[in-house]
């Protein structure tokens, strides 16, 4: 969902963050659909800019993968 924001879009209406099993994968669930609520598109800046260290970890972690 990360490097596809089309995709993101599309997966919004169709899974909850609740869907999966890991806390660190909800959370950034959570944080990539209100992105997408309040942008309209996917920002991996704005994804950037959050206090959790561990989720801008995985973040920045996930942005670079191809």
């Amino acid at each position: 969902m990360l490097k596809d924001g089309d995709l993101a879009q599309g997966l919004k209406d169709r899974i909850e963050p609740r869907d999966f099993t890991d806390p660190l994968f909800q959370r950034l669930a959570e944080r990539i659909f209100k992105i997408l609520n309040e942008q309209g598109k996917l920002d991996t800046v704005a994804l950037l800019q959050e206090e959790d260290e561990e989720l801008k970890n995985l973040i920045s972690h996930y942005a670079v993968l191809d």
